[in-house]
């Protein structure tokens, strides 16, 4: 039932009165418990929990869920000014063939991250001059090449070989600049442990040692005792002096004790205290009549 009133002739109705239900109760409190958590939120904090209600926290943010993943060990940046080369080397035994996969390089100088990257592979020693090269496929600090190459070597001369990768840096005047090289050393047993995995080496670079006058050769030497076979391989020369005729550019006598001092005589000493590596330096060149042997 309602009541109708009539004040000055307009009627009006007077809403009827409802029973609550429990129901009603406890959404209402909710509600109210709500709207009082927005407004004063200190005031429901008890002991360090949460009540608002029937309200319950649902849980704390983990930070380590956003955190993107580290990449590999392998893939760490070198300290310093090191510029770093990956690859990866597979021998396949039943093919005799070596199959080098060069992947990256990182920590290029400031001066080399606008040029094209260039790698050059050659394997040594070879009666082959030609040698492989691989383009990087960007430029910027950290290049990316992901080439394949593949060079015949047979079971019995793996132990003896070395392969050599040099990178060179190509401005807009096709001039080439080279960074760094490395040498690495053959074997049968280091190949098949680490057939198909990501390997890294920092490129050499001999760039701030200064040129003699006559120029410099690289040299890499290698005694194998067992066969009893010295293995010479002249690598590079720089700093040498231009001439219109052919003619004797320098010397140099490496050797041991009875032929050789100073940096001579300690390559050839690491030489033999290292059979199993491919040990090379830079020799500045002499004249030949002022090149002689101890007395």
């Amino acid at each position: 039932m309602c009541d109708i009133y009539n004040s000055g002739g307009v009627p009006f109705f007077v809403p009827p009165r409802f029973k609550t239900t429990p129901q009603l109760n406890k959404e209402k409190e909710e509600r109210e418990s709500a709207e009082e958590w927005e407004l004063h939120p200190d005031l429901h904090t008890q002991r360090g929990s949460l009540t608002v209600g029937s309200w319950f926290p649902l849980g704390s943010i983990r930070p380590d869920l956003y955190q993107l993943p580290e990449e590999p060990s392998e893939w760490a940046l070198p300290n310093g000014s090191a510029v770093r080369l990956w690859f990866a080397l597979r021998y396949q035994q039943e093919r005799e063939q070596l199959v080098v996969s060069l992947l990256r390089a990182a920590n290029l100088p400031v001066q080399c991250q606008g040029n094209v990257t260039l790698v050059k592979l050659q394997l040594l020693p070879s009666d082959d001059r030609r040698h492989r090269q691989a383009k990087a496929r960007r430029k910027g600090r950290h290049p990316q090449f992901n080439d394949t190459f593949v060079f015949q070597v047979s079971n019995s001369c793996v132990d003896q070989c070395s392969l050599n990768m040099s990178m060179y840096t190509v401005d807009h005047q096709k001039k080439h600049r080279l960074v760094g090289q490395v040498l690495i050393p053959l074997r049968h047993s280091e190949l098949k442990e680490t057939a198909g995995k990501v390997q890294w080496r920092d490129l050499d670079n001999e760039s701030d040692q200064p040129l003699s006058k006559n120029g410099d050769i690289q040299v890499s030497l290698n005694y194998n005792q067992s066969l009893h076979r010295l293995t010479v391989v002249v690598l590079r020369a720089r700093g040498l002096q231009c001439c219109s005729d052919a003619v004797l550019l320098g010397i140099v006598v490496i050797g041991p004790f009875m032929y050789a001092r100073g940096r001579e005589l300690e390559h050839w000493n690491d030489m033999v205290s290292k059979p199993q590596e491919l040990v090379r330096q830079w020799h500045p060149l002499g004249s030949a009549d002022t090149v002689q042997g101890p007395q």
